[in-house]
């Protein structure tokens, strides 16, 4: 984890200070904090509170998929109203040029 910030630090200009540098100390706190052996303790039978987190963080994060997946499928629509009406335009402009056309001949 230190490595990594290391590594872009090494790469990037600016890097150390910046906005992403920070995020990137406060993330990797974060997740030495969830492992437990990494601060010395051992690992304890789960409790009825860390069943009921992991329960609470299922349904958040099938919650956040099914945003997702909306996003998606509203922007699938939006691309499909958007095609049929090129399509529109396309043969409503070509059946005019073929109305002028048959208006302009003798």
């Amino acid at each position: 984890l230190v490595l990594e910030i290391n590594v872009t630090a090494a790469a990037k200009k600016n890097y150390i200070g910046s906005f992403f540098f920070w995020l990137d100390i406060v993330g990797t706190l974060s997740i030495v904090t969830d492992i437990p052996w990494l601060l010395g303790e051992q690992e304890e039978e789960a409790d009825d509170l860390t069943v009921a987190r992991a329960s609470r963080v299922s349904r958040v994060a099938r919650g956040a998929q099914l945003l997702r997946l909306t996003r998606f499928v509203r922007i699938l629509r939006v691309f499909r109203i958007l095609r049929v009406v090129r399509i529109f335009k396309f043969f409503g402009q070509s059946t005019r040029r073929q109305l002028d056309r048959q208006e302009t001949r003798p």
